[in-house]
């Protein structure tokens, strides 16, 4: 080209075109990515002759890591690159604890947004668990508990504060706050009372320490006592101790028609509020009764039915044991719940769900490859969703709500690694596919720089290597952050026996070159001679020619400078007794010469 209109930059793939210094090597036909392994791969970032040496080795999709001008010693292998679309659709984050060199170790989880802490291995999870009670119970005042009812992600705003027994919820459950709460003394206390015939009154719900016993009905009431039975007058028959003994053994109030004293056997036994009965009793105690289930509940809290809401708001049904007796409720599990302990009494139960009793669970555990095991880790009722299929031994790998990926690599055996860390020189147990259903497929692989490998044995010949493309201490390329001594050189390597001896490689010239060939090992290449003026190249006086373009028009080639690291030096001068400056690559325009001063050929005389 014209030295005014010099080309920037010429296409120059050095992945492709065979050079010095280039991934393809002279003296071989695939480039030293590909040589290395079959998961590496040249590329060249900017192909043109201005970036000489920017190719570099890059693993291929999906492992990661590129190395310049050499191949890469460990692809890593981010699972998440392969597999993050299935997180991403669930709206979860991928992530690979372990990236695995140029393995699929199936390790890659799961995981679901903040604030769950759930995560699942090689899958999406199924459910993501988030209790709101763990970052809003506080919220819940002395006396009451946070609960909430479906502990998922999806499912929030739904945490509420509810009033522990024996406190009562009023006006219901405080939702996403405090609770208002309740408590009737007279549920404790109310014996003192009944067994003299009295009523139990709380005059204040709020607080504690405020009952009082009071008269009942028609007769004549002394002052109320605080916390403590009073003093009630009876009257007519009542007035006689084993008429009155025989209602108020039975916490009922014995009543003499106050219109007929003069009557004789007609006094009655009546129920004392909240209980009832179809009759009174004439002359004995009546059949009182009163289901604090379906109707009034003292014992929850006054004239609430606040038992039927304590057990269904914990999906368990309520059942008054002995509607003779205060306090007899019971909450039950159901659903096909067990019960942990008894009943609730007076209180919501604890339940049991194993949800690896239901068939269509454990069947799914049962028909995995290799079979795998149900389990459930909690029980509660608020707990549903959390069952897992557990691999066998001696995969550790379980799934929630779903069958499991069984994970095992055989390298973890510490029998089987004995096997290739116990040869000498060492060796690294490698298992290709970590799964519980491919065993036997373990390898023993030579540490770098040998290559060797053999699968379920050690390998052979790890102590075997081309030191010319290998990265060692008696290699080309001693890691030391000089490069490869060749290459840097643009000249060739060549180990002549790279199975056995060492330290025997050798750097050699490349065509056009002339003179010396080759430069042992112990030395740093040198410059290769080139003469231009000799020999036929893209920069030489030859261009693909016999004849220089000197001697074309007559002149000689000289080359100042014949080496391969100062190419583009030689000249072309004018002959004999013509004269004139020598150009530089390329011949004198027009020679001349000074005939006062020189005989031309011819013309002597």
């Amino acid at each position: 080209q014209n030295v005014t209109h010099r080309v920037a930059a010429c296409p120059y793939n050095e992945c492709v075109v065979a050079c010095p210094g280039c991934a393809v090597s002279v003296a071989e036909v695939a480039d030293v990515c590909a040589l290395a392994s079959a998961n590496q791969e040249c590329a060249d970032e900017d192909p043109t002759t201005a970036t000489l040496g920017d190719w570099r080795c890059e693993c291929i999709f999906p492992m990661m890591k590129s190395e310049p001008r050499g191949p890469v010693q460990t692809c890593a292998l981010d699972e998440c690159r392969v597999h993050r679309t299935e997180c991403i659709e669930n709206n979860q984050a991928c992530y690979d604890p372990m990236p695995q060199d140029e393995l699929h170790q199936r390790n890659w989880q799961c995981a679901c947004a903040y604030p769950s802490t759930s995560t699942e291995v090689a899958g999406a999870v199924p459910t993501c668990m988030y209790n709101e009670c763990d970052e809003f119970g506080g919220n819940c005042t002395e006396h009451q508990e946070c609960i909430d009812p479906v502990p998922e992600l999806g499912n929030v705003t739904d945490w509420y504060c509810e009033c522990q027994m024996p406190w009562g919820t009023v006006g219901g459950t405080g939702q996403q706050g405090p609770a208002t709460c309740e408590y009737d003394e007279c549920e404790a206390h109310m014996a003192t009372c009944t067994d003299a015939s009295q009523a139990c009154v709380d005059r204040n719900l709020t607080t504690l320490g405020s009952w009082w016993c009071e008269c009942i009905e028609d007769e004549e009431h002394g002052p109320p006592a605080r916390e403590a039975a009073t003093t009630c007058r009876r009257t007519g028959e009542c007035a006689i101790a084993a008429n009155y003994e025989q209602c108020r053994g039975q916490g009922q109030l014995c009543h003499d028609d106050a219109t007929n004293l003069t009557r004789l056997d007609n006094w009655e036994c009546h129920c004392i509020l909240p209980f009832h009965s179809d009759d009174p009793g004439l002359q004995g105690p009546a059949a009182c009764r009163v289901d604090e289930c379906t109707e009034v509940c003292p014992t929850c809290q006054r004239n609430t039915n606040y038992s039927v809401s304590v057990c269904e708001r914990h999906n368990q049904t309520c059942q008054d044991t002995d509607p003779g007796t205060l306090g007899s409720w019971v909450c039950q599990c159901r659903d096909g719940a067990t019960q942990v302990v008894g009943t609730g009494d007076r209180g919501a139960a604890t339940c049991e769900v194993n949800e690896c009793d239901v068939e269509e669970n454990r069947q799914i555990c049962a028909d995995a490859v290799p079979a795998q095991e149900c389990h459930d880790p909690e029980h509660g009722e608020h707990r549903k969703g959390d069952w897992v299929c557990s691999c066998p031994d001696p995969s550790t790998t379980t799934r929630t709500a779903g069958s499991a990926v069984c994970v095992w690599n055989e390298c973890d055996d510490v029998g089987t690694r004995g096997r290739c860390e116990g040869e000498v020189p060492a060796q690294q147990c490698v298992d290709p596919t970590p799964l519980l259903d491919s065993t036997g497929d373990w390898e023993c692989h030579c540490m770098l720089p040998a290559a060797a490998y053999s699968v379920a044995g050690a390998a052979q010949g790890c102590d075997e290597w081309d030191e010319c493309r290998a990265t060692c201490r008696t290699c080309a390329d001693t890691g030391d952050g000089r490069g490869h001594v060749c290459a840097v050189a643009e000249q060739e390597c060549v180990d002549p026996a790279p199975l056995s001896a060492k330290a025997n490689w050798m750097c050699v010239c490349p065509s056009p070159s002339t003179g010396s060939v080759e430069r042992a090992a112990a030395d740093l290449a040198v410059d290769c001679a080139l003469n231009e003026c000799e020999v036929s190249c893209g920069t030489c006086a030859k261009h693909g020619g016999a004849v220089d373009v000197c001697a074309a028009v007559g002149q000689v080639c000289t080359d100042s400078g014949p080496t391969m690291g100062s190419r583009g030096d030689w000249t072309c001068s004018c002959t004999g007794e013509l004269h004139r400056l020598s150009l530089r690559a390329g011949p004198v325009e027009a020679c001349e010469v000074d005939e006062c001063a020189a005989t031309l050929p011819g013309e002597e005389g």
